[in-house]
């Protein structure tokens, strides 16, 4: 149930950085501040106009002949994925904590990169301690679960309860996390401050 919760909160914020989503479950936008043509493979126009035929009426030797139209609609799907994940990369590296939240995301399901526990939590890391809720969240999912990081229910409920005060719909993983802790862990948990919690391993 928790799991299915934290799926629900975390796609709901993965495109806030405006970048096209790499999941079939994720809301695809339009990029904000960025060139559209940095997105978008080539047109199927742009191709014909920068094809030999078309500049010298001369068709291209046999060596030369363009792929298939599917094995060209998949090399500008890959085209195009690697431009939004270079661009994606360009903008979490310059600090956009909803970029960070979402090359985490990526990470951590191996959409479109590798999938990698620890780079996922590198940069959850980085959106949470530049105060995105949803950063917060996916960490806290991190320490609960043992993922990328040691286990730690004490750090999950702090960092859960963090993203309360931002994102009240985490109020639902943080009640999950609350009943799993004793008193002692609980009143832990209340004491310590974010900053403190993200700098566990």
């Amino acid at each position: 149930m928790m799991r299915k919760t934290l799926s629900i909160l975390i796609l709901a914020g993965c495109c806030a950085c405006g970048l096209p989503a790499m999941a079939d479950e994720m809301p695809v936008t339009e990029p904000a501040a960025v060139d559209e043509s940095l997105l978008l493979p080539p047109s199927l126009e742009e191709q014909a106009a920068a094809s030999p035929t078309a500049t010298t009426g001369v068709a291209a030797p046999d060596s030369e002949i363009p792929p298939a139209p599917a094995a060209t609609a998949i090399s500008q799907s890959k085209a195009a994925t690697v431009n939004i994940l270079q661009e994606l990369d360009r903008r979490a590296q310059a600090g956009d904590a909803a970029c960070q939240f979402q090359l985490g995301y990526l990470y951590a399901n191996g959409k479109g990169v590798r999938q990698d526990d620890r780079e996922a939590v590198h940069w959850y890391r980085q959106s949470a301690l530049n105060g995105y809720p949803d950063g917060l969240i996916a960490m806290a999912e991190a320490f609960d679960l043992g993922r990328g990081v040691s286990k730690n229910p004490i750090a999950a409920y702090a960092l859960a309860k963090a993203a309360v005060t931002t994102k009240p719909e985490a109020v639902v993983v943080a009640n999950q996390l609350k009943a799993k802790l004793s008193a002692d862990d609980l009143a832990a948990a209340e004491r310590m401050m974010v900053p403190d919690a993200l700098k566990l391993k």
